[in-house]
């Protein structure tokens, strides 16, 4: 059990998915800027390509790649992150929403995400 526990602590923020933020990276991918890829786990990865991802993960990776990067910007996507051409179904839970400035007003940093994400989009 110690050795479980001490994998994961060694585990670093920047080690997982840009999109999730759950699943550990294991895919990247270039974009338009070659200094930025997306790094990704397997099954954001499926959805970026094929247009399908779900709001919040739109959100992270709108907020770090900005919404008017190739496969994140408004010829699929619209203003709130809705996939608008998915290839596959996009199931939405509750859980999968993007924030709202209700959710962020208190927390600084997803604040300026926040403000950032919605500006540049």
């Amino acid at each position: 059990m110690t050795s479980l526990l001490s994998i994961s602590t060694n585990v670093k923020i920047s080690d997982f998915c840009e999109a999730c933020k759950i699943n550990e990276i294991n895919v990247v991918e270039p974009s338009d800027n070659p200094d930025q890829p997306y790094k990704l786990c397997n099954q954001c990865h499926k959805r970026l390509l094929k247009y399908s991802l779900r709001l919040v993960e739109w959100y992270n990776l709108a907020v770090i790649h900005s919404p008017n990067k190739f496969l994140l910007h408004d010829d699929f996507y619209d203003d709130d992150g809705e996939a608008c051409q998915p290839e596959v179904d996009v199931i939405v839970t509750k859980k999968d929403k993007a924030p709202t400035l209700k959710n962020v007003r208190n927390d600084l940093e997803s604040l300026l995400d926040f403000s950032i994400n919605e500006v540049v989009s």
